[in-house]
């Protein structure tokens, strides 16, 4: 992804479908002659909101533990689709796959590898 826009001709002007622009050039897109038409929507930079607070998340013996949370806190588990595969309030989830994902809890979101 360009945080430039590109110009000239070639670009296809049908404005009904959003283009997605790296963080930071949302306004150098949005000023641009051949791209102000467009829906555009700046990408974000990431994963947000990641902290480390009191409650803390690791992996042991195949399964996700988390540990300083309330007993009825709300645990959601995403793979690096964006798939949620769990949602509840149990302090140890068994891992069914190896690779990385999210974990959140409350406002607080923790990257695991598995």
């Amino acid at each position: 992804m360009n945080p430039v826009p590109p110009t000239g001709s070639g670009l296809n002007y049908n404005y009904n479908f959003t283009v997605y622009v790296p963080a930071g050039s949302l306004d150098a897109y949005k000023s641009s002659e051949d791209w102000r038409y467009f829906n555009i929507q700046e990408l974000g930079s990431g994963v947000e909101g990641i902290d480390s607070g009191e409650v803390s998340v690791s992996v042991v013996d195949g399964r996700i533990v988390i540990s300083g949370a309330d007993d009825d806190t709300v645990v959601e588990v995403y793979d690096m689709s964006g798939r949620k595969v769990y949602a509840g309030t149990a302090t140890e989830i068994p891992a069914t796959a190896g690779g990385v994902c999210i974990v959140r809890i409350s406002e607080q979101a923790f990257k695991v590898v598995l």
